[in-house]
């Protein structure tokens, strides 16, 4: 199955590419690339995005009087936030090089007037009209070149955009369950408190010690520190998602959708080897990296083309002494007395011979990332699933146990506080690891290049 994905994933990276660089013309226009740009972001995030719009001012306000949900976090985020406007302004100024590489340089004019010093007559003078031919051997590498870095710039703006939405989305999650844990540690605190007023009134009649009251006390004290940890994490959270969505200076935070997170089945169906081809296949800063080094080695060929970079050709007018007029071709030919080139070159090499080294490098860490999400997000499932079934599982029945006991009138009111404060805090442990498996599963999705869609074969389904 995970053939027919990265087949799926490079095809469609062909005909994009392909596409790309049929429509790129020597035009400062960059629609045609930034429309690249969204379209293979739309691929591996499903929202749609136009760079290609003007700006909107950002308000210093969220704009929305409904709950936001992930998606549309990311959308506030890759509308404000400065990051990416910087990228696309990056492929403005790829654009704008690539341009330059077309260009032919412009005539050069001489112009020279001497005056005589020995008292002969006349004024002599000289002009000439050349034009540089170098260029007309060395265009063809100079356009290679920028076109790769123009076409890494839109790989770069998309990767960019899709790491910023995984980022959105996990702060989207940091503060929602921040925001439920602060719930259950407000309830915790309120059970905490409960149960050290009723002991205090215990041992008032005797029915209970100092050291149980001690006891009790430790667990308010313990249950209020809790909350005001649980209250500077929330609003942190939500602070560190406002800086996300280019809203750090924002003292209006607004209400986030609270619908319960759900990964895609076909998740399961994926295994690590089904995960290591997809982010071959999909991830965009290894496109980018390969569009670099691509460029790095145009970049030699351009150095050596480089070790002849003076030769213009033209016309002369020289006027001499006695108002003698004479009229022919110039030549101007650079003599590589003293730099030949070589170190130019060798410098490209080097960097060329850079370039596929870190284009190895960042392929080798796509590949530790996209294996270290997956270990992450299946041990938490497991976690989570273990925790839910077993943990919440006992203390839910253990305090369902105590009531009813309190009911038979066998039971002690401070014993159904302690067990209904332990199936809070199993309630804590749960939502923990729920976070942690959500977070996992955007990173997951950001390792692997975009979202994890199973393509099958046509007639499997």
């Amino acid at each position: 199955m995970i053939s027919t994905i990265a087949r799926t994933h490079a095809v469609g990276l062909v005909t994009t590419l392909t596409s790309f660089g049929l429509t790129a013309c020597a035009s400062l226009d960059p629609s045609d690339d930034l429309g690249t740009a969204g379209s293979l972001f739309e691929e591996r995030t499903g929202l749609p995005v136009n760079w290609n719009d003007p700006w909107p001012q950002v308000t210093g306000d969220w704009r929305s009087e409904d709950a936001l949900d992930p998606n549309a976090v990311a959308r506030l985020a890759l509308t404000n936030h400065p990051g990416i406007r910087s990228a696309v302004e990056s492929v403005h100024q790829a654009r704008a090089d690539f341009v330059q590489a077309h260009l032919l340089p412009n005539p050069v004019i001489n112009l020279v007037l001497g005056f005589p010093i020995d008292g002969g007559p006349g004024n002599p003078a000289m002009g000439s009209l050349l034009q540089p031919l170098a260029v007309l051997w060395q265009r063809s590498a100079e356009i290679d070149e920028a076109d790769s870095r123009l076409r890494a710039a839109v790989f770069a703006l998309s990767d960019a955009s899709v790491t910023l939405v995984a980022d959105a989305k996990r702060a989207h999650a940091a503060a929602l369950f921040a925001e439920r844990d602060l719930e259950l540690e407000t309830r915790a605190r309120e059970l905490a408190h409960e149960s050290a007023e009723l002991v205090r009134r215990q041992l008032a009649v005797g029915e209970a010690s100092g050291l149980q009251r001690n006891r009790a006390e430790m667990v308010r004290v313990e249950a209020d520190l809790r909350i005001a940890a649980a209250e500077g994490q929330f609003d942190t959270a939500r602070r560190t998602l406002a800086g996300l969505c280019g809203l750090a200076g924002t003292d209006l935070f607004p209400d986030l959708d609270r619908t319960p997170f759900e990964a895609p089945e076909s998740v399961s169906e994926l295994s690590e080897t089904d995960l290591i081809e997809l982010a071959e296949a999909q991830r965009l800063d290894l496109a980018a990296a390969r569009e670099i080094a691509s460029g790095a080695i145009d970049s030699v060929r351009l150095a050596e083309l480089r070790r002849f970079r003076a030769l213009s050709l033209g016309v002369a007018l020289q006027r001499n002494f006695q108002d003698r007029n004479a009229f022919g071709p110039a030549l101007g030919l650079e003599i590589p007395l003293f730099d030949d080139g070589r170190a130019s070159v060798a410098r490209a090499e080097s960097m060329a011979r850079a370039a596929e080294a870190e284009l190895e490098a960042i392929r080798q860490s796509a590949l530790v990332e996209v294996r270290s999400a997956w270990v992450r997000y299946r041990t938490g499932v497991l976690r989570l699933q273990s925790a839910r079934e077993e943990l919440l599982a006992l203390a839910t029945s253990n305090l369902r146990l105590a009531e009813e006991s309190l009911v038979r009138g066998v039971g002690d009111r401070v014993a159904v506080l302690d067990f209904a404060r332990r199936e809070v805090d199993a309630k804590l442990r749960v939502s923990q690891l729920e976070l942690a498996v959500v977070e996992s599963f955007y990173e997951l999705e950001r390792a692997a290049g975009g979202r994890l869609v199973v393509f099958v074969e046509e007639g499997e389904q």
